[in-house]
């Protein structure tokens, strides 16, 4: 497995709030709290819809589901410290969350791949809170993404989501959405613990946090410009 560090002067200004690596957490069953703790520490965490409640002091959190707003938004807006975001549909306004929530509304479209300028909802079927989220780290500036909690098969870290939300999902229009991700353009890491997406490379989550600390001493040792570390 090889990555690279970007082109660009490291020197001074690695941290966790800075460097273009961040991690989305979804909230597949295999998902654990002590992984979701574990990346806030080297790389820039989303939260996807209730992990939230695993890291409430992650800088991004995103939900798209208008329904799923309406049963959580008053526990996010008490208990999470960062910023939450969600979709703004310009075609299907009536499918945007309630205007009185107070979320920063991405612009959205129904399109493959990863947008840069625009939401991409993903294959027809296959959007998901998951997907959008890798979206927004992609328009965020994220380089590398690692994936977590992205199981795509079975409940809930969890459980079930309570009365009136559902929890029966098309896992396999969601894999597809996956599939067409351009991933010579960015650099998508699944770190799941158990899971059914196999677009991507896999690796555990130790070893890339490992790597991830070998990158972070090479950093604060000298200015650092396109060295390629093997592991």
């Amino acid at each position: 497995w090889t990555s690279w560090i970007w082109n660009q002067d490291w020197y001074g200004v690695w941290n966790c709030k800075k460097a273009p690596i961040f991690t989305v957490i979804a909230s597949g069953q295999s998902l654990t709290q002590e992984d979701a703790r574990a990346v806030q520490e080297k790389t820039q965490v989303i939260a996807v819809n209730d992990t939230w409640e695993l890291v409430p002091d992650a800088p991004y959190h995103y939900a798209c589901d208008a329904s799923w707003w309406g049963v959580h938004y008053q526990a996010v807006k008490n208990g999470f410290k960062g910023n939450s975001y969600t979709i703004n549909d310009l075609e299907h306004p009536s499918r945007n969350p309630d205007k009185k929530y107070d979320l920063i509304r991405m612009n959205s479209k129904y399109a493959d791949g990863l947008g840069k300028r625009f939401i991409h909802y993903g294959t027809g079927g296959g959007g998901n809170s998951g997907f959008q989220a890798v979206n927004l780290a992609h328009i965020l500036g994220a380089k590398t993404i690692l994936l977590l909690g992205f199981d795509m098969f079975g409940t809930h870290y969890f459980g079930d989501h309570p009365p009136g939300l559902a929890n029966s999902s098309p896992y396999s229009q969601f894999i597809k959405s996956f599939e067409r991700i351009d991933q010579t353009k960015i650099e998508i890491i699944n770190c799941t613990r158990q899971t059914a997406l196999e677009c991507f490379p896999r690796k555990s989550l130790d070893d890339v946090l490992g790597w991830l600390c070998l990158v972070k001493s090479a950093v604060y040792g000298s200015p650092v410009r396109r060295h390629r570390i093997s592991v």
